[in-house]
């Protein structure tokens, strides 16, 4: 879709809603300023121009007890999950993830913390799903339009 204004976005966001897709309460919630400067970021540049986007992906995945690849002899347990969205270009796949939070200078880095094993669960599942696949992860926070490569 368009995402040269901000204007290209909420009609797009609209779209959703006439599709039933989003109500207009979730509507009303979408920051499309803060999406559009998403897409004119040099990694919304990248997302853009990559052939192989995935959204809102689902997996299910075994992963050994010590969350990592399972071999024959680790007990396996199970791991579900959604992934943002990820895409393909010549460096390989690249994991975002999508924040919303409110951002502070004090609380950025536990944010961060917090959702690094989250990013390492996404990266284990996109290795498990494309075998020995070069995989990037990062967080995009919403709030102050920031790229934290995790």
């Amino acid at each position: 879709k368009n995402t040269d204004t901000p204007e290209h976005i909420k009609n797009f966001v609209n779209e959703l809603v006439m599709k039933n897709i989003f109500s207009e309460d979730e509507a009303k919630l979408v920051p499309c300023d803060k999406m559009f400067a998403f897409f004119e970021s040099e990694l919304g540049n990248k997302l853009k121009s990559s052939a192989f986007v995935k959204r809102e992906v689902p997996f299910n995945i075994h992963i050994s007890e010590d969350f990592g690849i399972p071999d024959e002899s680790s007990h396996k347990v199970q791991l579900q999950g959604v992934i943002d969205c990820y895409f393909k270009d010549d460096d390989g796949f690249t994991i975002i993830d999508f924040k919303s939070d409110k951002i502070t200078e004090s609380n950025k880095n536990s944010k961060i913390a917090n959702y690094s094993k989250q990013l390492e669960f996404y990266k284990l599942a996109l290795q498990t799903m494309y075998k020995d696949a070069s995989v990037k992860t990062c967080i995009y926070f919403l709030d102050d339009n920031t790229i934290e490569w995790v």
